[in-house]
């Protein structure tokens, strides 16, 4: 690298790191920047969304790569996290602590307060499974597993409490006479 620029050193030197973390897709453009901040310095950040459009311009390299530099590393997405830095040592929020985050927003949500007592409501199953359903459809009333018998999908009597017993339920296609 002899007889580089300095800009020109900079540049060559950005753009290893970031092919080298393209090979690894190791995070979000925030990520990056830091990451590349961190490799080449803080001027470093100046020349990362010209190296990233001439990548994304290219038609080589992996297909999963490509994938990469053109969702996750989308020019508007690199040019958010670009913004979002006020100075060389800005703490940068990772995306576990977004997801934290949103967690908490969650908890005090009216959905979170629905999907509790949804949960609740159907004991006999996994707090993930009741979960998974609420997910599918929030109005559901009853549900089954496909191992539970038939005979138990009785509808519950007037006070809800277990099965009617004096329902005839649905028929059962093992049932004698059928």
């Amino acid at each position: 690298m002899t007889g580089e620029l300095p800009e020109q050193a900079l540049r060559h030197q950005a753009r290893t790191f970031i092919l080298k973390w393209i090979a690894h897709r190791q995070g979000s453009p925030a990520e990056l920047i830091r990451a590349l901040e961190g490799e080449a310095g803080w001027p470093a950040r100046h020349c990362l969304a010209s190296i990233l459009d001439e990548l994304r311009a290219s038609r080589g390299g992996p297909e999963l790569d490509r994938k990469y530099l053109l969702y996750t590393l989308s020019e508007g997405a690199v040019a958010a996290a670009l913004s979002d830095g006020q100075g060389p040592h800005f703490e940068h929020q990772s995306s576990l602590d977004e997801l934290f985050g949103r967690s908490r927003r969650f908890r005090r949500s009216k959905k979170f307060a629905e999907a509790v007592d949804f949960i609740g409501r159907f004991r006999e199953y996994s707090p993930f499974n009741n979960m998974l359903v609420f997910l599918q459809n929030p109005l559901v009333t009853y549900f089954a597993t496909a191992s539970q018998p038939l005979a138990q999908s009785f509808p519950a009597d007037d006070q809800g409490r277990g099965p009617r017993h004096d329902h005839p339920g649905p028929a059962h296609p093992g049932a004698a006479g059928l």
